[in-house]
């Protein structure tokens, strides 16, 4: 019995080897029969793979080129943010070059005219006017020592200033505080002397009002007004020493502070010059 299955299984195997056989037979039938058939197309088949091929190289050069573009423009694009952030920084340092002159200039007015202050004037009409109360007084003490009949023919001068002259008493009009006495009185003892009075002008009564003191109108206020004209002029004087100090201490500030720009200004030259070498190395 198990010849017998093992006989009935090799029979088996062989008629399916046999109808393997026919249906590969049938099969490169067909594929023969389909080649045949599509043999006129074959060529263009082939064309196509051949140029599908060739496209697909190309794809790959243009995404190489795409990315070799891509960093030169990086490249580009980089090189003109340098050029334009060169260009910005020596606009920057221009304007702050014309703006530190400036400063400087303004700077160098303000030291001139620091260095050329005026002289006060209230010390030239004070030292003026005491001047002039002490000529008025030498000549009255003149007077006392000399002959009492001698009547005065010279009148004292006003200080000068303020572009202000005193015209000789023939040429102006007189002005009074008071009036003058009418004429001489006789007493039982005999005549009485005539109250020694001083006459002013306009030009000379508002000098004396410009240094805040009354004009003396006699002999009596010729030393209170020589007194207060003395402290006015200390004060004056004071004050004008204080001024005189305020003044230095802002030439000096002024110095100072165009020392200051002068060191800026060489340090911007310094960079300048240090950029213009590193440019010169780099074209090098």
């Amino acid at each position: 019995p198990l010849r017998a299955m093992l006989d009935e299984a090799r029979t088996k195997l062989l008629e399916l080897r046999a109808l393997k056989r026919e249906e590969q037979e049938k099969y490169f039938a067909l594929v023969k029969q389909r080649q045949e058939a599509t043999a006129p197309g074959r060529e263009l088949i082939e064309e196509r793979d051949r140029l599908s091929k060739q496209m697909s190289e190309h794809m790959i050069k243009r995404r190489e080129i795409q990315d070799e573009y891509k960093k030169e423009n990086w490249k580009y694009q980089a090189f003109l943010a340098q050029q334009r952030q060169e260009r910005n920084e020596k606009m920057r340092e221009e304007r702050a070059r014309r703006q530190i002159e400036q400063e400087r200039a303004n700077l160098e007015r303000q030291l001139e005219m620091v260095d050329e202050e005026p002289v006060d004037g209230e010390l030239i009409l004070l030292t003026q006017t005491i001047a002039y109360v002490q000529k008025i007084m030498d000549e009255h003490n003149q007077t006392q020592d000399g002959s009492p009949g001698t009547e005065q023919k010279k009148t004292p001068e006003a200080p000068k200033g303020d572009g202000m002259a005193l015209l000789p008493k023939s040429q102006r009009e007189e002005e009074y505080f008071f009036a003058p006495k009418g004429g001489k009185k006789k007493t039982e003892g005999g005549k009485k002397a005539k109250p020694k009075n001083i006459k002013h002008d306009i030009g000379t009564l508002l000098y004396f009002e410009q240094c805040g003191v009354a004009a003396p109108v006699c002999e009596g206020d010729l030393e209170p007004c020589m007194k207060t004209l003395e402290e006015k002029l200390a004060a004056a004087k004071e004050l004008q020493a204080t001024k005189a100090a305020r003044v230095e201490a802002r030439r000096q500030e002024l110095q100072r502070e165009l020392e200051a720009i002068d060191a800026r200004v060489a340090g911007v030259s310094e960079k300048r010059e240090a950029e213009s070498e590193d440019a010169e190395d780099t074209e090098e």
